[in-house]
C-alpha cells in the first residue's frame, strides 16, 4: 500500500512507531538530536545491540580513555552511522548515508531516510493484516454455508419422515381397496345371480300371466255357457258335467288366486331386487373413486420417489461439498503452518545474521586489541564486513520471494474458495427450487 508522503503524516508515522514524540517542526528541521533519536530507536526494534553504540572500545588510546565524555559522544555518533549505512545498504540497496547525515541532516534526504525505515516496518505488516482479513471473512461466509447446510440436512429429514408417514398411509390405503375390491367382487356375484334369479322370475311371471289369462277366458267360457244352460232344461247327464264345471272353475280359482299371490310376492321380490341393484351400483361408483384415489395416490407416491432420490443426489452433492470444504481448510491450516514456518526462518536467518555480525564484531575487537590506530580498525571493519553484504542480499531476496510465495498461496487459496462458494451456492439454489416445487405439487 503506497504512503502518502506528507510532512505532517511522516511525523504522526514517526510517533506511532517509536513513541517519540515528533512534531511537524521536527520534520522540517530535522534536528540532529532528534535524528539520531529516531535512528537509535529503529535500531533498537529491529533488536541491534545499543551497549556497542554507547560503550568505548577497549583498544581506544589511554588519552581518549583519559577524556571518555570528550570522545564518547563522536565515537557513538560514528557507530550509529555505521549501523545506519549497512542496514539501509544491505536491505535497500542505498550507499548514499554518511555520517554527515546524522551530524547536519538534511531535511530532504533525512525524510527519504525516514520513509524508507517505515517502509521497511509497515509493509509486511499491512500485507499481513489484509490476508488475515480475507481469510476471516471466508471463514465467516464458510460459516454461513455450514449453516446452510445443516438447514439442508433438517428439511431433508423432515421430508423423510414425510415420506414414512405418506408410506403409512399409502399401505392402508391399499388395505382400504382390497377389502373394497373383495366387497366389490361379492357384491357382483350376488348381482349376477339376483339378475339371474330376476330373469327366472320374469319368465315364471310371464309363463302365469299367460296362465292366468287363458284361466279367465275358460271361467268366462263357463260362465257363459252355465248362462245358456240355465235358460235350457237341465238334464242330469248335464247337470253332472256342470257339477264337474263347477268344481273344476273353483279349482281354476284357487290355482287363480295362488298364483295372484305368488305374483305379489314376486312383484316385491322384484322391488327388493332392485334396490339390491341400486346398492351395488352406488358400492360400484364408489369402489371407482376409491380406484381413482388409489391411483391419484400412486401418481404422488412415485413422484415422491423421484423426489427422494433427487434429494438422495443432493444429499451426496452436499456431503462433496463438505468434504471440499475441509479440504479447504486442512489447505489453509498447511498454509497457515507453512507460512508460519517462512516466518520462523525468516526469524531464524535474522537472528543469524546478528549472531554473524556479533561475531564480526567480536572479530573486530580482537583486531583492534593488536592496532592503535582507529581509523585502521574501522577499515577492517568494513572490509570484513563486505563479506556478509552478499548473504544479506540473498537473505532480502529470500524474504521477497517468501512474500510472493504467500501472496501467490493466499491467492489460490481465495480463487478456490470463491469457485466452491459459487458451486455450493448453486447447489443451494437447486435444493432450494426443488423444495419449493414439492410444496406447491
Amino acid at each position: 500500500m503506497e504512503m502518502v508522503r506528507t510532512d505532517e503524516r511522516l511525523a504522526s508515522l514517526l510517533t506511532e512507531k517509536f513513541g517519540l514524540r515528533v512534531t511537524l517542526n521536527d520534520i522540517k528541521k530535522c534536528d540532529p538530536d532528534m535524528t539520531q533519536k529516531i535512528y537509535i530507536h529503529f535500531l533498537k526494534d529491529i533488536g541491534a545491540s545499543l551497549e556497542q553504540i554507547n560503550t568505548l572500545p577497549f583498544e581506544v588510546s589511554e588519552s581518549v580513555q583519559q577524556y571518555p565524555d570528550m570522545y564518547r559522544k563522536a565515537l557513538r555518533t560514528m557507530n550509529l552511522a555505521k549501523f545506519v549505512k549497512y542496514f539501509l545498504y544491505n536491505i535497500f540497496g542505498d550507499n548514499s548515508f554518511m555520517p554527515a547525515d546524522l551530524y547536519d541532516p538534511k531535511p530532504k534526504k533525512t525524510k527519504h531516510f525516514f520513509w524508507m525505515l517505515l517502509e521497511f516496518i509497515s509493509q509486511p505488516s499491512e500485507q499481513l493484516n489484509e490476508i488475515e482479513d480475507e481469510v476471516s471473512l471466508k471463514r465467516e461466509t464458510q460459516g454461513e454455508m455450514w449453516k446452510n447446510i445443516s438447514k439442508l440436512k433438517e428439511q431433508l429429514q423432515q421430508q423423510k419422515l414425510e415420506k414414512a408417514e405418506l408410506k403409512i398411509k399409502e399401505d392402508e390405503e391399499e388395505k382400504r381397496i382390497a377389502e373394497g375390491s373383495a366387497k366389490l367382487e361379492e357384491c357382483q356375484d350376488r348381482k349376477n345371480k339376483l339378475k339371474s334369479e330376476v330373469e327366472q322370475k320374469k319368465l315364471t311371471c310371464a309363463s302365469l300371466c299367460t296362465a292366468i289369462k287363458e284361466a279367465e277366458m275358460q271361467v268366462i267360457q263357463a260362465k257363459e255357457r252355465v248362462k245358456d244352460l240355465s235358460n235350457q232344461v237341465v238334464q242330469d247327464s248335464e247337470r253332472v258335467e256342470i257339477q264337474e264345471r263347477e268344481s273344476r272353475l273353483a279349482q281354476l280359482r284357487t290355482d287363480l288366486q295362488n298364483k295372484k299371490d305368488y305374483f305379489a310376492q314376486f312383484q316385491q321380490d322384484l322391488a327388493i331386487m332392485e334396490q339390491y341393484r341400486d346398492t351395488v351400483t352406488t358400492m360400484v361408483a364408489t369402489i371407482r373413486d376409491i380406484q381413482q384415489e388409489y391411483n391419484k395416490d400412486k401418481e404422488n407416491f412415485a413422484t415422491m420417489t423421484q423426489l427422494s432420490q433427487e434429494q438422495g443426489k443432493v444429499q451426496e452433492q452436499l456431503e462433496d461439498k463438505a468434504m471440499q470444504i475441509q479440504q479447504l481448510n486442512h489447505l489453509i491450516e498447511s498454509e497457515q503452518a507453512k507460512i508460519s514456518q517462512m516466518h520462523h526462518t525468516w526469524s531464524m536467518n535474522k537472528e543469524s545474521i546478528l549472531e554473524e555480525i556479533k561475531q564480526h564484531k567480536l572479530t573486530l575487537e580482537e583486531l583492534r586489541r593488536s592496532k592503535t590506530e582507529f581509523e585502521i580498525a574501522y577499515q577492517d571493519l568494513e572490509n570484513e564486513h563486505s563479506h556478509i553484504t552478499g548473504e544479506n542480499i540473498k537473505v532480502k531476496e529470500e524474504i521477497i520471494n517468501i512474500d510472493n510465495f504467500i501472496t501467490t498461496c493466499y491467492s489460490k487459496i481465495i480463487h478456490a474458495m470463491e469457485e466452491n462458494n459459487q458451486s455450493l451456492q448453486s447447489t443451494l439454489t437447486e435444493v432450494q427450487q426443488t423444495l419449493e416445487q414439492y410444496r406447491v405439487e
